[in-house]
């Protein structure tokens, strides 16, 4: 009986590959009583919405509602289980016609896993830090639409986890990288002025990690790194309002002052810090990107990346704040970016103030391009690549998980 109401794919499309019905399939293997089935579909459609088909895209519009019921228990389930509701629902808003109405669905859910105290390193925390980047995700999504009450609404419960503030829980290193991480993406949804503002909350939390934060271990150079690039997202918002002539703004800006100099400092000492505590390639990399960002501030470098996809596109990220929705949304869709960026409305909403056309003889696929190929910004690349391996390893784990673990 069960089987005789298995959803079936839009015939309407071609689908020589099968996907549609192997997203149909998946979608009714949710309702599996053996946890591993479950996540095993959860998998599979993750797969498939990273692709952006049409017949992928038919298969969702008939059958979302009940997809969205199946994602919302799996969160409540928790475990890996949750943690792969949550990277599939982050991916799904970027499909739905009606981010909005998801965001309010999953929004208060997502924030009780996030908010849950992780009981078992690396595994608990994955599920926390999933759902932290999907909270972001789906606030970037439906901005536009957005009256700012979800935007501020997220930001307050954002900056309540990187201060330890929620349900009164004082949050692993890398879960507050992740909340501060996502912080800054939900940030990118306000007018530079705005985001001067509301940075006012994180601020005193980023000048203490920065002062205070030992280097050298991953998680605290995680964390380290994560503070510094949302202070210099913060600076560019400053800049940005100033050029803009904003009066209030100018006001802040020059009580700041000292403040700034501040982060000065501390830039220039994380970027000469030397122990013996520190591992080469850590010294290596916490040297280089503070460099960057003190390059940033003195001198007004831009961190620039370039993203190549479809025939001859190219996307060219020259802000902080674009580079942070680039690397969120690479996290999300990982080796589907080039995809979604060719065909996605979404992603061209998204990426609107940097989408340019590229030669026809531009090379092909997704590449981070640092211009210059310098071995200051090689190390960057790399420095960048290794990050997002560690966030996907956290954000979507592989099958050999035992269901027990939970």
């Amino acid at each position: 009986k069960h089987q005789n109401h298995r959803p079936q794919a839009a015939s309407a499309l071609a689908d020589p590959d099968g996907v549609g019905d192997a997203v149909a399939e998946a979608i009714d293997n949710l309702s599996e009583r053996r946890g591993a089935t479950r996540e095993a579909a959860l998998r599979s459609i993750a797969e498939a919405l990273r692709r952006y088909s049409p017949v992928v895209e038919a298969v969702l519009e008939r059958f979302e509602e009940t997809l969205c019921d199946h994602l919302m228990a799996a969160l409540k389930r928790g475990g890996q289980e949750g943690a792969l509701a949550s990277h599939v629902l982050a991916i799904l808003f970027l499909f739905g016609s009606t981010p909005g109405a998801l965001y309010r669905r999953a929004a208060p859910k997502l924030k009780l896993v996030a908010a849950r105290q992780p009981t078992k390193k690396g595994r608990r925390c994955d599920e926390s830090i999933a759902a932290l980047t999907t909270l972001a995700v789906g606030c970037l999504t439906h901005a536009e639409e957005d009256s700012g009450e979800d935007v501020d609404a997220a930001l307050d419960f954002l900056a309540d986890v990187v201060e330890g503030e929620a349900e009164d829980l004082v949050m692993p290193d890398e879960v507050r990288t992740a909340a501060l991480d996502a912080w800054g993406l939900v940030a990118t949804c306000l007018s530079s002025a705005a985001r001067l503002q509301r940075s006012e909350r994180v601020l005193p939390f980023l000048l203490h990690s920065l002062e205070t934060l030992p280097g050298g271990g991953t998680d605290s150079l995680e964390l380290l790194s994560m503070c510094g690039e949302t202070a210099a997202l913060v600076y560019e918002a400053l800049l940005e309002s100033q050029s803009d002539a904003v009066e209030s703004v100018a006001e802040v800006a020059s009580g700041d002052e000292e403040t700034w100099d501040r982060v000065r400092e501390m830039f220039k000492e994380r970027s000469r810090e030397s122990s013996k505590k520190m591992s080469k390639q850590a010294k290596k990399e916490q040297h280089t990107l503070f460099r960057q960002l003190l390059g940033f501030m003195n001198d007004g470098d831009l961190p620039e990346t370039r993203v190549c996809f479809g025939e001859g596109r190219q996307l060219d990220v020259t802000t902080w704040a674009g580079k942070k929705r680039l690397r969120s949304l690479r996290t999300c869709l990982q080796g589907g970016l080039p995809t979604h960026l060719a065909e996605n409305p979404c992603m061209s909403q998204i990426f609107a103030e940097f989408w340019d056309e590229f030669g026809e003889d531009a090379a092909q696929g997704d590449r981070d391009d640092y211009f210059g190929g310098s071995k200051q910004h090689t190390v960057m690349r790399d420095r960048d690549r290794a990050m997002r391996q560690r966030e996907k390893d956290s954000f979507f784990h592989s099958e050999n998980v035992a269901q027990d673990d939970y």
